[in-house]
């Protein structure tokens, strides 16, 4: 890969690089929305009136070879968090997501991620992770950085 050309979020991928070393990395980019006419009616019938700004989220990823993920977060108020997919998933195999969710197991840990105003962030990464486990009926394949 050439050092030298644009890229928006070559910040993300140089706070990767300098983390966890220079390796194949997939970069993920979400332009921020603001919907004029409130939050989800869209799952209500109703229309989307959405405009961006200048905020984004962007994600670089790598494959860490185990069921654990690393999550660093490029601001300094915002420390690393470090889960096992295995395990967070261990207490909802075979339950339905709402259920799975709420079970004491997966509550508490969320509950004890969101007490620290530095690792409240990561539920947002996890859940995700969560989702996408249940929805495939198992774990995927690795953890990620």
């Amino acid at each position: 890969m050439k050092d030298n050309f644009h890229l928006p979020a070559r910040p993300t991928l140089d706070a990767f690089y300098e983390r966890f070393g220079r390796r194949p990395a997939r970069l993920f980019r979400a332009p921020g929305r603001i919907n004029l006419r409130g939050m989800h009616v869209d799952t209500h019938g109703g229309f989307l009136n959405l405009m961006t700004h200048q905020r984004e989220v962007t994600l670089a990823v790598a494959p860490t070879g185990t069921s654990k993920s690393i999550l660093a977060n490029a601001h300094p108020d915002f420390a690393e968090v470090t889960f096992d997919l295995a395990e967070e998933w261990s207490d909802m195999a075979g339950r339905g997501w709402w259920d799975a969710i709420a079970s004491p197991e997966v509550a508490g840990r969320a509950r004890a991620r969101r007490s620290a105003p530095e690792t409240a962030w990561s539920n947002y990464c996890i859940g995700a992770a969560l989702r996408v486990a249940h929805i495939k009926n198992g774990l995927p394949a690795g953890g990620l950085l």
